[in-house]
């Protein structure tokens, strides 16, 4: 496994990787980390060929959003992982569909939670959980990595993936208790989100894939509060 550090600041720089090796051999794993002293330079000599990518948001001249964002235009699905001292960076995060969220200085104890986090969801793709959707005499099973939303509908719900919707008879209530383990969070009375494809927040407006989702006045907050959560792995 590939593992890139970019972070311009030595003593962190070492930090990072020190854990990322510890980490690594606990889990039985065989890493190579390449360390990068600023965005630029890691742009320069990218090739799409890393597993894991952790930025350091705050450096010189193009920061770790900005290079976020040019590593997403190449394209690459890399895991991006941002390393920083402040939390409000966490909902900027999924503008770039960042992995993870780590806050400065580090605690070994919970950086080995997170990267158990990532060999989980990357290392057992075919565990993946789903879920089973029934509707007259058809069944469906859904990967809840690629539902973006659940919707209500009167008497019906329609689970919308990429390209297609699959309608159900249920309450979304009961959809809500069932997903209750995952990242799934209301925003509105109708809308069930998987906040791993939140894109982007604007004014009271969810960028979902494709979609542009109402935000309710009374679900904010709480929303917000769960995207954040969610991104930094508490």
């Amino acid at each position: 496994m590939k593992i890139a550090i970019v972070e311009d600041n030595e003593l962190m720089q070492q930090q990072l990787h020190d854990v990322i090796q510890e980490a690594s051999q606990k889990a039985a794993l065989e890493i190579e980390i390449s360390c990068f002293s600023n965005g630029q330079s890691f742009i320069d000599q990218f090739q799409n060929n890393f597993d894991l990518i952790y930025l350091d948001v705050e450096m010189p001249e193009l920061n770790g959003m900005q290079t976020a964002q040019a590593i997403r235009s190449f394209p690459s699905d890399a895991p991006i992982v941002f390393v920083t001292n402040f939390v409000q960076y966490a909902v900027e995060g999924y503008s770039v569909e960042a992995f993870d969220f780590i806050l400065k200085p580090i605690n070994p104890f919970k950086f080995e939670n997170h990267f158990n986090k990532f060999l989980k969801r990357y290392s057992q793709t075919d565990n993946a959980p789903t879920i089973t959707v029934k509707y007259k005499n058809e069944i469906t099973k859904l990967r809840l990595d690629d539902i973006y939303f659940i919707e209500s509908q009167g008497h019906y719900v329609h689970y919308h993936t990429d390209g297609k919707s699959v309608i159900s008879i249920e309450t979304l209530k009961a959809i809500e208790e069932q997903l209750a383990p995952y990242a799934f969070y209301r925003c509105n009375n109708h809308y069930l989100v998987n906040l791993n494809h939140v894109s982007s927040i604007k004014d009271d407006t969810a960028f979902v894939g494709k979609y542009a989702l109402r935000i309710s006045r009374p679900r904010k907050k709480d929303f917000m509060n769960a995207l954040t959560e969610h991104l930094g792995g508490r």
